[in-house]
């Protein structure tokens, strides 16, 4: 293992808490060591990825590893998590948890994680439940159902637009509705994520909805713009029209009630009042 290890003992300072989070509660810390790497080896087919490799963490300690590719970061990280298991050597999370002895989901329970740069879906849940995990520091269903209960108010601009512009609904014009719901609930998620921001910052739920609507109308009105006008060259298409006219109708006047009706909705499924 030819990385370099960049140590910062002062990051955290001397607190119960171990890469910016809460110690997990039974984990034997009396000797100040939250991880622990000892003489780690690691061959894949004659290559050695790892050799005797030993490394330790403090209670609130950062440690960045810096190397090139093939340095072994990845493998150490595998051998710390669970996906890999050593041919030598020892790891302890706390003074008694022998990593090499649990499996992925016990480390993970034991209070070690993992976060990749690659952003990724669950392909095993469903398209709800990856929903209601994207919605970042809440994942309780209630605000999940609010973010879907938006979708339908496409319909509304992309029936009157078919209408209209007198446009078949067809597959092409059913694909532009269902584009149109997931541009919708976009809108929808950033808009419940900043009310959530701003409670968290202090702000009552009353002006946490009423300053992240007021503060995200733009930006969302912008980005719903830029789409509709994206889609003005499509309408003369006789193939791709009708989506281009269901995604333009439906948006322009989804965007507007979103705005309006969002906060609204959620004010009453929070039972909000007027301050």
């Amino acid at each position: 293992m030819n990385a370099a290890l960049v140590n910062d003992p002062d990051s955290f300072g001397g607190g119960a808490a171990a890469g910016g989070r809460v110690l997990e509660p039974g984990i034997d810390v009396s000797h100040k060591t939250i991880l622990y790497l000892e003489d780690i080896s690691v061959s894949f087919d004659g290559f050695k990825a790892l050799n005797s490799l030993s490394l330790s963490i403090d209670v609130g300690e950062l440690r960045c590893i810096i190397g090139p590719n093939g340095a072994g970061k990845t493998t150490m990280m595998d051998v710390i998590t669970g996906k890999t298991r050593p041919d030598a050597g020892t790891v302890f999370f706390g003074q008694t948890i022998d990593l090499t002895r649990l499996s992925e989901a016990e480390i993970a329970q034991a209070g070690i994680g993992r976060k990749f740069q690659k952003p990724t879906i669950f392909e095993q849940h469903t398209v709800f439940e990856n929903l209601e995990l994207a919605m970042k520091a809440d994942k309780r269903v209630r605000r999940t159902l609010l973010v879907l209960a938006t979708a339908p108010l496409g319909m509304i601009g992309a029936g009157f637009a078919l209408l209209v512009s007198g446009a078949p609904f067809g597959f092409v014009a059913l694909l532009g509705l269902i584009a149109l719901a997931g541009m919708i609930m976009r809108n929808s998620v950033i808009l419940v994520d900043q009310i959530k921001q701003d409670m968290a910052l202090g702000l009552s739920r009353y002006d946490a909805i009423v300053d992240s609507t007021v503060r995200r109308a733009r930006p969302i009105v912008l980005t719903a713009a830029a789409a509709i006008l994206a889609m003005i060259p499509l309408t003369g298409s006789v193939f791709w029209g009708p989506m281009a006219i269901v995604i333009m109708g439906g948006l322009f006047v989804a965007t507007l009630l979103t705005l309006l009706y969002l906060p609204a909705l959620y004010a009453t499924w929070f039972g909000v009042k007027a301050e």
